[in-house]
């Protein structure tokens, strides 16, 4: 019986994946102990901040649910537990590194395949900057040598912006459909290695060929999502995040239909919608999980909803991409 059940398991590839969207899970943990006392695991449920790099380590005992290595373990404690929940100053207590059980849909829809960044050229970059700064500086005027430092730190620092910026993971190209069998997918396509510059063009599945439907001249590295619409027979798209450096500009989603742009929402409109804005990377982000595209009960309407850190849902109408209000 074991052999069978063990046989009837899925085989999950290894392979560093890209949260594109913030998502709810049980960060789990465990502390070992001296030997005189027992070893003993805790959890908490929190969300899993977007473009966290993960890494498949189990199936859970529920096997709708795989348990997942974190790439940045301590920045994900920082800012989605509670300060002191995982116990660090005991003598006699270790916390081993923090993971995430997540559901098994979650990480095949919500996460994509991303190259995780090498750290090695901060910390050599890190430790460069420290001798620079150790050097003492002559009496003199502003001279050639100093110059020359100065520069260098220059180039160091733009150095240490692109490594931040890897961290997030390079842009790639992917392949988005809508949840559940469905004829529509989207390709994306970027043109850098960061940003929202790109294509991304909706198909139709057809047999003889894929059929073209839509097209926009953007790319959205945190994924993309879709729905259809049998009130107006078109494709709707919901985008993710056009990073910038003011709340007012930053944009963390836009709606699209038919080719055109509905609406877009910045860090400041959800602020004023009363969701919860919190730091991610170099910047703040509201704080917010995609649900998908819902239909509403007993009618042909369509509705992209999320849900707040919270736990509040807001439906947006996929065809003005306006809030629904009761």
């Amino acid at each position: 019986m074991d052999k069978a059940t063990h046989m009837e398991r899925p085989v999950i590839k290894r392979e560093w994946r890209r949260t594109t969207s913030e998502l709810p899970v049980t960060f789990v943990w465990a502390y070992d102990t001296t030997a005189i006392l027992p070893d003993y695991d805790d959890s908490e449920t929190g969300l899993l901040p977007a473009g966290q790099f993960i890494l498949f380590s189990d199936i859970a005992e529920d096997s709708s649910h795989y348990l997942c290595d974190l790439d940045d373990p301590s920045f994900v404690e920082n800012v989605s537990l509670p300060s002191g929940r995982v116990q660090r100053f005991r003598p006699w207590c270790f916390a081993t590194r923090l993971q995430a059980v997540l559901e098994a849909d979650h990480y095949r829809n919500l996460t994509t395949v991303a190259e995780r960044p090498s750290w090695l050229a901060i910390v050599q970059t890190h430790y460069t900057m420290k001798i620079i700064c150790r050097r003492p500086a002559k009496r003199s005027s502003f001279t050639k040598p100093m110059k020359h430092y100065c520069l260098i730190a220059a180039s160091l620092l733009c150095c240490i912006h692109q490594c931040i910026a890897k961290s997030r993971a390079a842009n790639g190209p992917y392949v988005q459909a809508m949840d559940g069998p469905s004829v529509f997918y989207a390709r994306c396509i970027p043109n850098d290695n960061e940003g929202n510059k790109g294509t991304t063009t909706i198909y139709r599945v057809k047999k003889t060929g894929d059929e073209k439907v839509d097209s926009y001249n953007w790319y959205s590295p945190e994924g993309v999502i879709l729905g259809w619409s049998p009130i107006a027979g078109k494709v709707a798209a919901m985008s993710l995040r056009e990073r910038a450096s003011s709340p007012d500009e930053q944009i963390e989603f836009a709606f699209h239909l038919g080719g055109k742009l509905l609406q877009s929402y910045t860090t400041a409109s959800l602020k004023a919608l009363g969701i919860e804005i919190g730091p991610s990377f170099e910047r703040d982000q509201a704080r917010f999980k995609v649900i998908g595209c819902v239909q509403v009960p007993q009618t042909n309407e369509y509705d992209f909803v999320i849900e707040s850190s919270s736990g509040e849902k807001f439906a947006f109408d996929i065809l003005t991409g306006k809030l629904r209000t009761p």
